[in-house]
């Protein structure tokens, strides 16, 4: 029997993106003012509050921060972080896990983790309105084998249905095996005829 392998194309929210999957704890931090936030009842969820910041973290000198311990639903596979009222200036940046800087509102893949901490940190004392939003931007059919004579479904969910685009990608070239399947655009579903 040959396995076939089909993949739909899009963009995937994998784990490494930004470096986070080399950033997987939150490192000690020398006395930050600290909240838990747990964002685990639903992946499509948010959470703002209004406070202060106070201590250092993550490497910063020189500014005040606060961090937030995050808890997401193992569902959700994307979080973003932003300020507000007052909006710092431009270029201000936050960090998961004391990863690389991010801007503020820019959304981070967190594929796989269920918790992190996220960190801010700016000079002064002003009380801003802290947002962080989780949210499951897509989910996918899992991994199948299809013998012959049988069918497969594959799926695809969270995703702008006319932006999908189904390939088979091993063995042979791409597409190789694209006559095997009912739909290979603009649908979420394809059945694999084999």
């Amino acid at each position: 029997m040959v396995k076939k392998y089909i993949v739909a194309s899009f963009l995937i929210c994998l784990g490494l993106f930004n470096g986070l999957s080399v950033y997987s704890q939150c490192t000690p931090c020398g006395s930050p003012t600290t909240f838990a936030v747990n964002l685990s009842a639903n992946p499509d969820t948010t959470f703002s509050m209004t406070s202060t910041r106070s201590g250092l973290c993550c490497g910063a000198t020189g500014t005040n921060c606060i961090r937030f311990d995050v808890t997401i639903n193992p569902g959700a596979n994307e979080v973003s972080f932003n300020v507000a009222n007052p909006a710092p200036p431009g270029g201000a940046f936050y960090q998961v896990n004391c990863g690389p800087p991010t801007s503020l509102g820019t959304p981070l893949c967190v594929t796989g983790m269920t918790s992190f901490c996220i960190v801010f940190c700016k000079s002064g004392g002003d009380s801003p309105t802290y947002t962080i939003s989780s949210s499951r931007t897509f989910s996918a059919s899992p991994d199948i084998t299809i013998n012959s004579n049988c069918v497969g479904e594959l799926y695809v969910e969270g995703l702008v249905q006319s932006s999908i685009t189904w390939n088979s990608i091993a063995p042979g070239a791409v597409g190789t095996y694209n006559s095997y399947l009912n739909c290979t655009a603009a649908c979420d579903t394809t059945y694999y005829y084999n």
